[in-house]
């Protein structure tokens, strides 16, 4: 008997957020997932690899919407849509909250097989070790980026109560080739063999991510059993040290003479 990859039948797999830095690594990797068709929607303009289908909508317009998902028909929603954190409030919630109810409402519409939220560690109290569980109760949320994705969060939790599968995913800061802000004045400041001030000692263990391990953890979660994998993840690195030794590893990689130094 013939597999749905044979016959052609790939599953539309729509990432809201598609041209932003996590949605461009997941496109890439979607399309080595014989079993996808993966689609963009972004509220921007931008290059998308080829044979992407590309649908500029904003997330906020419920109507817009609408439209698209019953044309398209997806199999698969990643809701990754979001303002930078440094955005204004307003806009941060319009986009996280409004745009998550829509999107969750539309799921439920079209009997969406799977949708997976990615939400953020900043759902939870800042706290010592920095070490969070997904039983751990969410905080009001750090920042307006926080609180807005503990709202959104809080959606999730309401539509998967309701018998709908919604996977949340809380990443810690992830990194790979494109990364830009706070991130990239770090590598450049590596580049140019400047020194690198880190505030007190150092010694803290921070966890970051990579982003392609990000993606792969997100692919993972539509194919998983449905009664596992409904519900939330926090993913973050296995290995990871302190701040200092970080930093400086990058710095002798880079061989640029870069260092840091405390302040």
């Amino acid at each position: 008997m013939l597999d749905e990859v044979e016959l052609g039948m790939k599953r539309t797999f729509l990432v809201t957020g598609g041209h932003g830095f996590l949605g461009q690594h997941l496109v890439k990797q979607a399309l080595l997932e014989p079993r996808l068709k993966p689609v963009i929607l972004d509220s921007v303009s931008a290059l998308a690899p080829e044979g992407v289908e590309v649908i500029r909508a904003d997330v906020r317009d419920l109507a817009q919407l609408r439209q698209i998902f019953r044309d398209l028909k997806p199999d698969f929603l990643v809701h990754a849509a979001a303002q930078l954190p440094r955005a204004e409030p307003e806009a941060i919630r319009a986009t996280t909250v409004d745009g998550t109810r829509n999107i969750l409402l539309l799921a439920d519409e079209l009997e969406i097989e799977r949708t997976i939220f990615v939400s953020s560690t900043a759902v939870y109290s800042q706290h010592g070790d920095g070490v969070h569980q997904e039983e751990e109760e969410l905080s009001e949320g750090f920042g307006a980026y926080g609180r807005a994705k503990v709202v959104a969060e809080r959606l999730c939790a309401e539509a998967r109560s309701r018998g709908q599968f919604v996977s949340v995913v809380r990443p810690k800061s992830f990194l790979g080739p494109g990364r830009m802000g706070i991130f990239q004045i770090l590598f450049d400041w590596i580049l140019e063999g400047r020194r690198i001030p880190i505030i007190g000692a150092g010694f803290n263990r921070f966890q970051l991510l990579d982003v392609d391990d990000l993606c792969q953890a997100i692919l993972v979660l539509l194919w998983a059993d449905k009664a596992s994998a409904n519900q939330a993840f926090n993913v973050g690195a296995s290995e990871y040290d302190s701040v200092r030794s970080e930093i400086g590893k990058l710095c002798e990689y880079a061989g640029t003479g870069a260092r840091s130094f405390s302040i």
